[in-house]
């Protein structure tokens, strides 16, 4: 799931505006948003997380999965 600014992804200091996931927690002036997806119906092997080296700085902060 690619972190797309405006879309999945925003500036965590100004107020929250990406389109595809809500602001889960707030504070003055910080937000921190959650995005929810839907897994195909395979087994999770592995989670990869990493930077692009854009200019957005990317903090995983929780990962839930259900069996």
């Amino acid at each position: 799931m690619p972190l797309i600014t405006g879309r999945t992804a925003d500036e965590w200091a100004a107020p929250p505006s990406a389109g595809e996931v809500f602001a889960g927690l707030r504070g003055d002036p910080w937000h921190l948003n959650v995005l929810g997806v839907t897994l195909r119906p395979v087994r999770v092997e592995r989670i990869v997380f990493r930077d692009l080296g854009t200019p957005a700085s990317p903090v995983l902060a929780a990962v839930t999965l259900e069996r």
